[in-house]
């Protein structure tokens, strides 16, 4: 598995802990906040070098050490907070459907 889709893998285990704390979560509902996907290019670089594989990518066993390295080489995080308003104890069904739509693009381009 490439690099790139062993940090997808991590985006979608991201992802669905974020949809499992809408699952239950009532307080709040948001409108218009975004997602924001970071992950660490310079790492599949650095692994390459070190071991003199060059420019050529990160090969299948970096992906147990993306898998292992989790948050430190990508992350998604929840940021606009502009509209939150009182979810007066109904789970927020709007960003759950939201967010199971970017789950479902992020796994088609995984296939």
């Amino acid at each position: 598995m490439p690099y790139r889709q062993a940090v997808s893998q991590v985006f979608l285990h991201k992802l669905n802990e974020i949809r499992t704390i809408f699952e239950r979560q009532t307080n709040y509902h948001f409108y218009a906040s975004s997602l924001l996907f970071v992950y660490d290019g310079q790492f599949c670089r650095d692994h390459d070098e070190t071991n003199g594989l060059g420019q050529n990518g990160c090969h299948d066993t970096d992906v147990a050490m993306v898998t292992a390295a989790g948050g430190d080489i990508a992350d998604v995080r929840m940021i606009d907070f502009t509209h939150v308003i009182a979810g007066q104890g109904a789970v927020d069904q709007n960003y759950r459907q939201g967010l199971q739509g970017v789950i479902g693009h992020l796994q088609a381009c995984l296939k």
